[in-house]
């Protein structure tokens, strides 16, 4: 959904190099996807499909999921400020 919709035309962009966690892009598969975030700012939900393998200590909810991502939370508040 994300390709879909964010990656369709020209932008100007903002790259970070970081590795993704297990309660943000693992759980919406959306690059530095916080999941409210996403939910909320990008207005992206939906099903997400588990992987063929799933560790148990980390399991995907998809936007069930109830942890978060505090780091990458911190900087999309401070980039929706930003704007």
């Amino acid at each position: 959904m994300y390709v879909h919709k964010y990656c369709n035309s020209t932008k100007k962009i903002m790259y970070f190099g970081m590795n993704p966690g297990p309660w943000g892009m693992s759980q919406t598969g959306v690059p530095f996807g916080e999941i409210s975030a996403v939910r909320d700012w990008l207005g992206i939900e939906g099903p997400v499909n588990k992987p063929e393998y799933e560790l148990r200590e980390r399991p995907v909810k998809g936007f069930d999921c109830a942890r978060t991502e505090v780091f990458i939370k911190k900087i999309i508040i401070t980039l929706v400020n930003l704007r």
